[in-house]
């Protein structure tokens, strides 16, 4: 059922960006300008353009991975994020093969998160239709409680509140975000969940009834409507691309707190009509297999030897913000 949306419902569009990399620039073999003080754990980091929007964060980050015990394997990946390079075969053309930059995929990289964003605002635009969606905001009453205690309540509440009367009466289907922030003034945990919903009109004051009804001391809620499918496009991004501020990763205790809270833990979900939403899986390339990492590949002379010459040689030459690069060769001539 579609609704005539009102003039305080209306949210302005915002532009879409055109290619999934993050916009680089050259970088130097060192680290970009930081005002942090030097860990000997930082050297591991190794640098690329795709990185300098957010330097602060990723050795922060890098540091408290490897405090949490995260585990070596995720660690080294979100550290060479960027840097690593697969080698793929064609399936239609033998001798054709391509070498593409590798990425960590970590929930805390911020460059991996912006790729991810727009992959799933695709497939949540194609969900919308010409449908009507509304942003619901879901908050817990402020607590002394630990994050994992909060994160456990909030889904909770959620789940029940799925199975009230009301919320299927006004909701069909949807996807919820999880944003954490923390008041660095009590030291406190503040959790919401923001939903993307489609259904029909819901009085604010009887969603606020509802949640407090199932939470038992929280009522403050928003619901308000996203007329144009790209301002659903742009709170998609904003919400999948929004890693903690500085609130938490500025307190190696709270860092740590949130990144050992999270392990595991889905903070995203999708419900009803969106459930079947593929929206953290990469789209197949039928063209194409992988055949692995090009420094294994070499090194075990597991290719055809122009391939191994012309890898190496693209190895040296390649600049910094290539991510695909075509190795066309005929193996009778080299």
């Amino acid at each position: 059922m579609t609704t005539t949306p009102t003039a305080s419902e209306t949210a302005p569009a915002a532009p879409l960006p055109s290619s999934l990399d993050v916009q680089e620039t050259p970088v130097r073999d060192q680290p970009p300008p930081t005002g942090l003080r030097p860990h000997p754990s930082d050297a591991a980091l190794r640098w690329h353009p795709r990185h300098t929007h957010a330097t602060d964060f990723r050795i922060l980050t890098h540091r408290a991975l490897i405090r949490t015990a995260a585990g070596s394997s995720r660690t080294r990946r979100f550290a060479e994020c960027g840097h690593r390079w697969w080698l793929w075969q064609s399936t239609t053309t033998a001798d054709r093969y391509q070498l593409r930059r590798g990425a960590c995929h970590d929930r805390l990289c911020p460059a991996c998160s912006t790729v991810r964003a727009i992959r799933m605002r695709a497939v949540i635009l194609d969900w919308i239709g010409h449908d009507h969606v509304r942003c619901i905001t879901l908050t817990l009453r402020h607590t002394a409680d630990r994050l994992m205690d909060r994160l456990d309540r909030l889904y909770a509440c959620f789940r029940q509140l799925r199975h009230t009367p009301a919320w299927r009466k006004y909701v069909t289907g949807g996807i919820g975000f999880v944003e954490v922030r923390r008041n660095p003034n009590t030291n406190t945990w503040h959790v919401h969940l923001h939903v993307l919903a489609k259904g029909t009109w819901w009085p604010q004051a009887d969603l606020a009834a509802t949640w407090k009804a199932v939470t038992g001391d929280s009522d403050i809620v928003d619901i308000r409507l996203l007329v144009q499918p790209h301002a659903a496009a742009s709170y998609v991004t904003k919400y999948a691309t929004k890693l903690v501020g500085p609130d938490v990763h500025n307190s190696d205790r709270a860092f740590d707190e949130y990144i050992t809270a999270i392990k595991g833990r889905k903070l995203l979900v999708t419900f009803g009509t969106a459930r079947s939403l593929k929206l953290l899986t990469v789209p197949p390339d039928p063209d194409w297999q992988c055949k692995g990492d090009i420094d294994f590949l070499i090194s075990h002379d597991c290719i055809p030897t122009w391939v191994h010459d012309h890898a190496l040689a693209a190895l040296a030459t390649v600049p910094d913000n290539v991510h695909v690069y075509d190795l066309y060769c005929d193996p009778d001539t080299g």
